[in-house]
């Protein structure tokens, strides 16, 4: 099923549903209270199996993927930091994932660098808040530009692209953050009871989280998201863009990942621990990570000769760049900073309000870093029926 943008707002406004709201409370209390000798995973098929009356086999299978996409994002971040750690630059440690995933795919390392520069730096370019989708679309210039050439000399300077689409692409979603009023006390209350939950994410924002819990508690909130987008909970347009055949469970958690990782930034950003300069380099690194994991999820759907099959790719990339991801990533941000309540939610307002500026000025100096990937992949897929440019509504 080809995934059409035209059906999806630019704007990631944020869901208001209560009873979205409460499901995630809900889930998270069944967790916080879960006996911890039952495996994850089979707890969570359970779950699963029981609220959204899944067959037990189906259940499973989108638990497993859930767990193993977040438990992923988390090793290909520690990686990343850790590579940084020796002196290492972020654009070096890119390009050797490039060239993993294009070995592990049979593909061309250019083809494979454009795919990840779209899907790290999906995000507006100068467009207006309220833009058409054809603005949102990173306005791709409609002459076609000299394609990507990887090889010894020129792989960093396409790595450091990338970087600089994730950088730009994390201090968007700050802005967005900032753009809407953040921590109600509605999904506060919904805890009230809950203090063992309540405990649970304040722990995890605190960075005070045993690894394994903190995996769980993003693969259970996942997991109950997609339940709420299915029933509709969180909009129509949600319901409408997962009833597609390309939104898979993974993609549940590649936005639970990045959007309570980024609460957590935010959080130490807040509280003193990170300047407004460190929080955004280090949600670049969440970007870039995540990115990487997304890249190598769609190249593992569409299989080998990547770059014989660029037009296949389009329906699973969209989910990715969608408005919708980034529309449900910020609301379970939001949530999970709700939920906290006191002052760990107030150092989160703090942490937003922060780095404002700074973000401001990370998108402005970037600009159009991710317009000749965009060009790139369409001139491979023009004479393809299903071509990047027609998807994003050129």
């Amino acid at each position: 099923m080809k995934t059409d943008l035209s059906l999806v707002s630019a704007v990631p406004a944020a869901v208001e549903d209560p009873v979205a709201s409460a499901m995630l409370a809900d889930w998270l209390h069944e967790y916080a209270q879960r006996d911890r000798s039952q495996s994850l995973d089979q707890w969570l098929a359970e779950m699963i199996e029981r609220r959204a009356a899944m067959a037990r086999e189906q259940a499973l299978r989108e638990a497993v993927e859930i767990i193993g996409y977040i438990d992923d994002g988390h090793v290909l971040h520690d990686d990343l930091r850790q590579h940084r750690r020796k002196g290492k630059s972020r654009s070096s440690w890119i390009a050797q994932k490039v060239e993993s995933v294009a070995e592990w795919a049979q593909a061309d390392p250019a083809d494979i660098a454009a795919v990840l520069a779209l899907l790290t730096g999906g995000r507006r370019d100068g467009a207006p808040d309220y833009a058409t989708d054809g603005d949102w679309a990173l306005r791709l210039p409609r002459k076609k530009t000299e394609p990507f050439v990887w090889n010894d000399v020129s792989r960093i300077d396409v790595a450091t692209l990338i970087e600089q689409c994730a950088r730009s692409g994390s201090a968007q979603d700050v802005l967005d953050q900032a753009g809407r009023g953040l921590l109600g006390d509605a999904a506060d209350r919904l805890l009230a009871d809950h203090p063992q939950a309540r405990q649970l994410v304040q722990d995890y924002l605190e960075g005070r989280l045993d690894p394994a819990l903190r995996n769980g508690m993003q693969a259970t909130l996942a997991s109950a998201t997609a339940l709420a987008a299915r029933r509709g909970l969180l909009g129509a347009e949600v319901l409408e863009f997962v009833q597609g055949d390309t939104v898979m469970p993974g993609w549940f958690a590649h936005q639970t990942w990045l959007g309570t990782e980024r609460m957590r930034v935010l959080h130490d950003l807040g509280s003193g621990r990170l300047d407004a300069d460190e929080a955004l380099d280090q949600l670049a690194d969440h970007t870039t990570a995540m990115s990487t994991k997304a890249l190598k999820e769609v190249c593992g759907r569409v299989g080998g000769k990547i770059g014989e099959k660029l037009a296949g790719m389009v329906p699973w990339i969209g989910p990715f760049l969608s408005p919708v991801g980034r529309k449900v990533g910020c609301w379970l941000g939001d949530k999970v900073g709700e939920f906290a309540g006191g002052k760990v939610g107030q150092a989160i307002s703090k942490g937003v309000s922060y780095v404002k500026n700074t973000a401001q000025k990370v998108v402005s100096a970037v600009g159009n870093a991710v317009s000749s990937a965009a060009s790139y992949v369409s001139s491979k897929v023009f004479s393809v029926v299903s071509s990047v440019a027609s998807f994003f509504g050129f």
